[in-house]
């Protein structure tokens, strides 16, 4: 899974999930918006996008996997 972020990130925090079939280029305008009062993220989740590569396993693997990337930021 990679994460592009935007903004500051001392601002509050916003993270975009993008839907099946997508990536986080799905939320690139609204990304560039929001980042002038927001940090924002937008995940790739695997399977998807530049992550095609990477093997989708399930909706749990891919919540703790950004729970995880939440809590260590």
């Amino acid at each position: 899974m990679k994460f592009h972020e935007f903004g500051d990130c001392g601002n509050p925090h916003i993270m975009l999930i993008h839907g099946g079939g997508n990536s986080w280029w799905n939320y690139l305008r609204q990304a560039r918006v929001l980042s002038e009062k927001y940090h924002v993220i937008l995940p790739t989740l695997d399977g998807h996008g530049e992550e095609y590569l990477t093997e989708y396993i399930s909706t749990e693997d891919t919540a703790d996997k950004l729970m995880e990337y939440i809590e260590k930021k």
